[in-house]
């Protein structure tokens, strides 16, 4: 009877119904009646489902729980180690002997900032990940913070006398370019929203030669839409689950167009001047949905949830290299043709970088706690942005000679971009400017010296109460048109 006390409702029913099951299973061997077993079986099925669904319910509280309780802690540790005094003013020259102490003070108090934020990203990607192993991953985070804490405390504040000479260099402070800096940003004007999708619009690629936008889908199809009119030219049915990834390149004198989808596979289709698509190869050397691809010279770099970064060899689609990220999941990449590098980022916030061809780690970014949705990386190569699940948008500033598996290069600017995941980004061509299309429904655009949007652009629909989120962007190659697919389906383009 304590046990029983001990089961929730849906558990004993469960047990009763496969009791039930077992029971008319033997009467059915007898009397060769199988309506009553199926009937039980199914029921035993369902309320199987329902248990499931109520213990990870029950396991993302108790994670978020858990913390809570670390934030609670870590952060009375960093209440109790901030300095009693008032920060002096932003420093936006050399500092001098005399200055030395406020330089440092004022050092450490951004530090200190810098990791209560961080501690404050750990519940929000506890919300958006619910499985127990990433507790373990969480609790080393955590512990390196507290050893950042403990090596900030343990920092000698004084100053050196005029006459001698420091035993450390001056830290370097950046100076912030003020928000209201004027700044000649492109002028859209919204024209038209395209309907067709059923489901979230997960690509966009536009045709370098034909006046196409082509679309994918999680409703299975790619679409192939009139830029210039909104009409709808072509629909296909490409996988058997939704498409999350696409890709369109030129291999010779024909156009090719890759799809990856839930469905673990990567499709590649011959495209025809008509927007007609044949079927070339379908690479399956994948074991998790396909959440992203690109092209490095003659190869095809695809990123899986398998937590493996993979390059095939564009004209015959035979797999070159597999590098496999322990770190987690994959859900983005960007690649730096000059470098001959790929750039991914996943579940665990880590940005890394592969060797192409070979595949060989080469490096990460720190500084990122948050999970990656999107990166993109400028023109000139130096630049790598990432979109996070807490809102914001990371950059870094790269030096290819310094990158190194034991290099720790830190974000230059974070900005507060959305209000939930940013899921696609994409640079300007010349690399002034970064749009960004987050889960709040706006699209927003960024200038190289602000860190405040200078433009933003809001999907409106009159239909639902809330705003569709962006899940991908296009920009045509003359700049005129700017396009963007929401999760609802739609894809609204803007024109200058």
């Amino acid at each position: 009877m304590q046990i029983l006390k001990q089961l929730h409702g849906l558990e004993i029913a469960e047990y009763i119904a496969l009791i039930a099951t077992l029971i008319s299973l033997l009467v059915g061997i007898f009397t060769e009646l199988w309506l009553f077993p199926l009937l039980f079986l199914s029921i035993t099925v369902v309320l199987n489902i329902l248990n499931r669904l109520r213990f990870q319910m029950i396991q993302r509280k108790r994670m978020a729980a858990m913390g809570k309780k670390l934030q609670q802690q870590l952060h009375s540790e960093i209440q109790s180690l901030t300095p009693n005094y008032t920060p002096p003013p932003p420093i936006v020259a050399a500092a001098s002997p005399n200055d030395l102490d406020d330089v440092i003070l004022a050092t450490v108090t951004e530090s200190l900032s810098s990791i209560e934020q961080s501690v404050k990203t750990i519940i929000q990607y506890l919300n958006a990940h619910t499985l127990p192993e990433r507790m373990e991953k969480l609790e080393n985070l955590c512990q390196t913070l507290q050893a950042e804490i403990v090596e900030l405390k343990g920092q000698d504040l004084k100053v050196a006398p005029q006459n001698s000479v420091p035993n450390y260099e001056i830290p370097i402070i950046s100076v912030k370019i003020a928000d209201d800096l004027v700044v000649a940003s492109p002028q859209w004007h919204y024209c038209r929203c395209l309907t067709q999708h059923s489901e979230a619009v997960s690509g966009l690629r536009i045709h370098p030669l034909e006046p196409y936008l082509i679309s994918s889908s999680w409703d299975q199809t790619v679409k192939i839409w009139e830029i210039e009119t909104g009409n709808l030219k072509n629909s296909h049915n490409v996988h058997a689950q939704g498409v999350l990834a696409l890709a369109l390149y030129q291999n010779e004198s024909d156009f090719i167009l890759a799809t990856g989808g839930f469905d673990q596979t990567i499709k590649q289709w011959l495209l025809s001047a008509s927007g007609e698509l044949d079927l070339k190869s379908t690479l399956t050397a994948h074991t998790g949905s396909i959440h992203g691809l690109a092209l490095l010279g003659d190869r095809l770099v695809s990123v899986s949830y398998d937590q493996t970064v993979k390059q095939w060899e564009k004209a015959t689609g035979e797999l070159i290299c597999s590098s496999f990220d322990p770190s987690g999941a994959i859900y983005a990449v960007a690649v730096h043709s000059q470098e001959n590098l790929i750039i991914s980022g996943g579940g665990d916030g880590k940005i890394s970088f592969w060797r192409g061809e070979t595949g060989e780690f080469c490096g990460s970014l720190s500084g990122n706690l948050s999970s990656v949705g999107a990166i993109a990386l400028s023109p000139d190569g130096q630049t790598v942005a990432a979109g996070c699940v807490d809102g914001s948008i990371k950059l870094w500033q790269i030096d290819h000679e310094k990158l190194t598996s034991e290099a720790k290069i830190k974000p230059i600017r974070c900005l507060n971009a959305h209000q939930g995941h940013v899921k696609a980004l994409m640079f300007s061509p010349d690399g002034q400017f970064l749009y960004s299309g987050g889960a709040d429904g706006n699209l927003r655009l960024w200038h190289s010296r602000q860190d405040k949007a200078v433009k933003t652009l809001t999907i409106e629909d009159n239909s639902t109460p809330r705003l569709d989120g962006i899940l991908s962007l296009a920009l045509s190659f003359d700049g005129m048109y700017l396009i963007a697919g929401t999760t609802q389906g739609t894809i609204h383009v803007w024109q200058k």
